[in-house]
């Protein structure tokens, strides 16, 4: 990272997640890291609309196409 603190392009939803999390410095020599169980915690209901959006394709398809 710059002096203006922007980041690279794919960075910036990792910078969301990050600042979901506990509140420590996440930044570590120009990458984003956090606990693989922070990011599960905090991407919860993403997962969770994704599992319910199957489940209705798919329903969908056994429906339109018998």
């Amino acid at each position: 990272m710059d002096d203006t603190h922007t980041e690279s392009c794919g960075r910036c939803s990792m910078s969301v997640v990050a600042t979901m999390g506990d509140g420590e410095p996440v930044m570590s020599e120009n990458r984003i890291e956090c606990s693989a169980e922070e990011l599960q915690r905090v991407t919860w209901p993403q997962r969770l609309i994704q599992q319910l959006s199957r489940r209705l394709n798919s329903v969908a398809i056994r429906f339109v196409y018998g």
